[in-house]
Formats: C-alpha cells, structure tokens, sequence
C-alpha cells in the first residue's frame, strides 16, 4: 500500500467544507423552527397563544417564588 500524503490545500478544503456545512445545517435548522412558529401561530386560536402566555409567566413567578424560598432557607441554615 502506498501512503496518502495530504497536503495543506487538502486541509483547507475539507475545512472549508466543513464550515460551509455546519453554516447550512444551522441555517435549516433556524429556518425550521421558524416554519414551525409560523405554522403554530397560524393555526393555533390567539386565546390558547394568551393561555398558554399566562401559563408560562405563571411557571415563571412560581420558579422565582421557589428560589427565593430556597435562598432564604440556605440562609438561615
């Protein structure tokens, strides 16, 4: 068997292949969750969009609620 000898110009196009391809990976990706959103808002009535808005914020607030009890306790310990 003979060697393979790979040369700098070699390296810099797989590398260049490499970006170029993880750029277009992530760019469908983005463009996916976009279709996604888009479809999601399009056929999802404006009061769940508000209902689950509500639902979030209140997860939120309860999480904040959660830490700052779990702060306190850690203090007085």
């Amino acid at each position: 068997m003979e060697a393979v000898l790979i040369t700098p110009d070699d390296i810099s196009v797989i590398a260049e292949s490499i970006a170029i391809y993880t750029f277009c990976a992530i760019f469908a990706a983005l463009f996916f969750l976009s279709a996604i959103r888009f479809v999601f808002f399009l056929f999802v009535p404006n009061s769940e969009i508000e209902a689950l808005s509500r639902k979030r914020n209140d997860l939120i607030s309860e999480i904040a609620r959660l830490q700052d009890k779990k702060i306190k306790l850690l203090e007085s310990e």
